[in-house]
């Protein structure tokens, strides 16, 4: 079964098991999420609705229209009237130049498992 297989049959499923145990359905919202990790969010679908820095894919427009899109990360504001606008990039040079077409938060640092003697 693939990634996408899973989430697809927790999500299916997850109405009948939050009829009969909230405990599970709130296991199974965690397992839907964690399949779910690391997934780009395109911005004409969805923004974000705290102020946080999430790694963004950038597009240029007007004259650097047409290059390759480019991962960063950006602080998201929260106007959603004026989606532009609301992104305060680091380390992007030419950031006038370009717009957020999709988010995802962070990921987490990698943390090396301490092994027990």
């Amino acid at each position: 079964m693939t990634k996408e297989e899973a989430k697809k049959a927790l999500e299916e499923d997850l109405p009948k098991v939050s009829q009969f145990s909230p405990k599970m359905a709130s296991a199974y919202k965690v397992a839907i999420s964690a399949l779910k990790g690391g997934e780009w969010i395109p911005v004409t679908e969805r923004l974000p609705e705290e102020r946080h820095t999430y790694e963004v894919t950038l597009q240029g427009i007007g004259e650097l229209e047409g290059i390759d899109n480019e991962v960063a990360y950006a602080t998201w504001f929260g106007n959603k009237n004026n989606r532009k606008n609301n992104w305060l990039y680091h380390d992007v040079n030419n950031w006038q130049d370009k717009e957020v077409i999709a988010w995802k938060p962070r990921s987490k640092p990698y943390k090396v498992e301490s092994e027990e003697v």
